[in-house]
């Protein structure tokens, strides 16, 4: 129950959050992928406006940290 006496249902599905949270590899978790000073200077970065050596090593499924206030 509620601090106002309703009754509330957990939607959360915690096996899911505890799956995501435990990922790791290149972008997981919202973490930044290590550049050298080469991959900050190269030409594509500079035409393009983003690092596809970078871009083609992360997942597009990707977790991000769960920001959401403990209960």
């Amino acid at each position: 129950m509620g601090h106002d006496g309703v009754r509330r249902k957990d939607w959360h599905d915690h096996e899911v959050i505890r799956r995501d949270a435990a990922r790791s590899g290149n972008g997981e978790q919202g973490k930044p992928f290590p550049l050298t000073d080469a991959d900050r200077v190269d030409q594509a970065y500079r035409e393009n406006g983003f690092n596809i050596y970078v871009s083609d090593r992360i997942s597009l499924n990707r977790s991000v940290p769960d920001i959401r206030h403990q209960k």
